[in-house]
């Protein structure tokens, strides 16, 4: 994941989990679109009937503290016009100058809306709204209930250059300041026979306590039509944090 273990209750779940090669053409969406991996999330919304499993692992590097996420689980239903999704996140292990520790991240649950869709103009719109819960260890939890929301939006440029956009806003709950988000992630899918898809992007968390600038990339593989995988990675500009991570996306399409 993007955004260090330290500042996790600074960051907005949901656009920490993921970006797929689906900007990149429509051709590919219609295959897969994944929300991973990346800090921002795609636009595309799951038909009716079909379930998306998301995973991966990560390092995290931020300053004297090492961690390891482990899961990074994302479950996704399709409905009619929208998707729900189940926020598992990862099991963390976190070393640093204090000593080990472990323990799961909190879970939650999200809904992605369809607000709008232009083929022709090769121009998607959808809404995300989530909420998380307590329930996590003390070192990575929020402490409290945290509610979410944001916009995305998917542009393709040409049948193979796109870019997206997301915009959001985390609610300060508690001892928690509001934090708002702006991720801009253009991509690109490869000319050949292997859907390859590569992306670069910037993700920026804005908040009283102070803000945080992040670059990132990737490259995601199109295995078969319900299978992919992805590498990625970011820093944080301002204090040379990093983060490198590798997932698979797989589906299963209903009647």
């Amino acid at each position: 994941m993007g955004p260090r273990i330290m500042l996790r209750r600074f960051v907005i779940i949901p656009l920490c989990l993921t970006f797929g090669i689906g900007l990149a053409s429509a051709e590919a969406q219609e295959t897969i679109a994944s929300d991973r991996p990346g800090i921002g999330s795609g636009s595309h919304v799951l038909s009716a009937g079909t379930v998306q499993l998301e995973v991966g692992v990560a390092f995290t590097s931020a300053g004297l503290f090492d961690s390891y996420g482990l899961g990074q689980t994302l479950l996704r239903f399709g409905l009619p016009g929208l998707e729900v999704q189940a926020l598992l996140n990862s099991v963390v292990v976190q070393r640093g100058p204090g000593g080990d520790a472990e323990g799961v991240e909190d879970l939650g649950i999200g809904v992605k809306a369809r607000l709008l869709e232009q083929p022709d103009d090769g121009l998607a719109v959808s809404a995300l709204a989530a909420i998380t819960a307590p329930t996590g260890a003390a070192f990575v939890s929020n402490d409290e209930w945290v509610p979410s929301a944001a916009l995305l939006a998917d542009l393709n440029l040409t049948d193979r250059l796109g870019v997206s956009a997301n915009l959001g806003y985390q609610v300060g709950v508690g001892s928690i300041e509001d934090v708002f988000s702006v991720v801009l992630t253009p991509g690109i899918s490869l000319p050949g026979r292997d859907a390859i898809g590569v992306y670069f992007g910037y993700a920026g968390f804005f908040a009283g306590a102070g803000n945080e600038h992040w670059l990132e990339a990737g490259i995601t593989l199109l295995a078969s039509r319900n299978l992919q995988f992805d590498v990625n990675g970011g820093i944080e500009t301002g204090n040379n944090d990093y983060f490198l991570g590798f997932g698979i996306a797989t589906r299963w399409v209903g009647p």
